[in-house]
């Protein structure tokens, strides 16, 4: 904020702050805090100041003319319809806000219509309880979940690293394509909350957005993320760490997308109804970054991070309606 002019008159102290509001320009009046003192004009925007300045030289030339005089009139009005403008919005937000809340009070968990997320669940569960009666051909996956994974890498790490990207893609070469997506459908025997936290997630995530959303537009997002964060989980160790590809598996990286796409709702998209907490986010940040920092973890991070950018950037191109 700043002095633009003090004036001996407070009338013309009004008329000319009056004259400013109208041309868009934000002033406020001061008034005298005793006898003798000037009222002064201040400017609130600084970058209208010289614009300011241009209109005060032509005030002073002629401060009873009528364009100044009307101005007091029409600033008035502005003020009152920029009020009422303001009123009507706020009172349409807080409709809207009932409304939602309103809309998911009626409804229980049970009512929501969630297929979709239900038949995810099952296939998980299904895919590790047969994994685990179903032969493991090592320690900690059976022969069938095998058949959903990457290929593992081999023992001695090839210095080419298209040989070793080769060798990760040597079985999706061979015409098993669905080994791209399969991987989020397995879980790790060895670590029981490996899958209780991800089906929690999926389930406390899904149903919501599913129900919102649509099972069409989840189940795009669903294989989307599935895609883009099981490639990440392999081009980033080969191709930018120059690492050996280890076996990777889990729901996670589609949990973080529908916790980024989520996100990107609640925070740039006021018509989706959506308002994920703020803490659970910081949460799921917060693990994700215990798996990049914290050695011996045994995360797939990059599947992570990949299925939080996927999930927003899903949410920044789709349209709520």
């Amino acid at each position: 904020m700043r002095l633009i002019g003090s004036f001996t008159d407070p009338d013309q102290a009004t008329r000319f702050a009056s004259f400013l509001e109208v041309e868009g320009i934000d002033a406020r009046v001061t008034d005298a805090n005793a006898e003798g003192d000037d009222t002064t004009v201040w400017v609130l925007d600084e970058d209208r100041l010289v614009d300011a300045r241009a209109h005060l030289q032509q005030f002073l030339t002629a401060p009873d003319d009528a364009i100044y005089v009307d101005a007091v009139k029409q600033a008035v009005e502005l003020r009152l319809k920029t009020r009422l403008e303001h009123e009507a919005i706020q009172k349409e937000l807080r409709k809207l806000e009932q409304d939602v809340k309103q809309q998911w009070a009626t409804q229980t968990p049970s009512q929501f219509n969630f297929p979709l997320i239900r038949m995810l669940l099952v296939i998980c569960i299904a895919v590790h309880v047969v994994g685990m009666f179903g032969g493991q051909e090592n320690n900690q996956f059976g022969s069938i979940e095998s058949m959903l994974m990457f290929k593992e890498g081999r023992g001695s790490i090839d210095p080419d690293a298209s040989a070793r990207l080769s060798d990760a893609f040597s079985d999706v070469k061979k015409g098993q394509v669905w080994r791209v997506i399969t991987p989020v459908f397995v879980h790790d025997h060895g670590m029981l909350l490996h899958i209780l936290f991800n089906m929690m997630w999926l389930y406390q995530l899904g149903r919501i957005l599913e129900h919102r959303f649509g099972t069409p537009t989840i189940g795009m997002l669903v294989l989307f993320s599935a895609v883009f964060s099981n490639l990440a989980q392999v081009f980033v160790p080969i191709l930018i760490l120059n690492e050996q590809l280890v076996p990777f598996v889990g729901m996670s990286g589609v949990v973080y997308a529908l916790l980024g796409f989520a996100w990107f709702k609640s925070k740039f998209d006021p018509r989706s109804g959506l308002g994920l907490r703020d803490e659970i986010f910081v949460f799921m940040m917060i693990w994700m970054a215990m798996g990049f920092l914290i050695p011996g973890m045994r995360v797939a991070n990059w599947c992570h991070l990949g299925g939080l950018v996927a999930g927003i950037v899903f949410g920044k191109i789709h349209r709520s309606r």
